[in-house]
């Protein structure tokens, strides 16, 4: 008998501390995107679990989902950004 491996995933909708900005994606996107994923990783014995309700968070925090997302693409033409994003405008 193979061993199979188990993977949990744990998400975090990020909004605004204001509940603005948010993510549109729920908890049952993530449920039928991973059904999705196992398919893939089948022959592989992985399995991604995920629990609607206690796997998918929701927090309202400015300072992490302005962190955490690119509001603007980087220069691709040179090595680095030319100027600093235009997080606030």
């Amino acid at each position: 008998m193979e061993l199979k491996y188990l993977i949990r995933v744990q998400a975090v909708a990020l909004a605004d501390d204001d509940g603005s900005h948010g993510t549109n994606i729920t908890a049952g996107d993530m449920k039928t995107r991973l059904a999705a994923v196992n398919t893939l990783y089948a022959a592989a014995n992985i399995e991604f679990i995920f629990n609607e309700q206690q796997d998918f968070l929701k927090l309202n925090s400015t300072l992490h989902n302005r962190s955490f997302t690119v509001l603007e693409a980087p220069n691709v033409d040179g090595d680095k950004w030319d100027h600093d994003p235009q997080i606030d405008v």
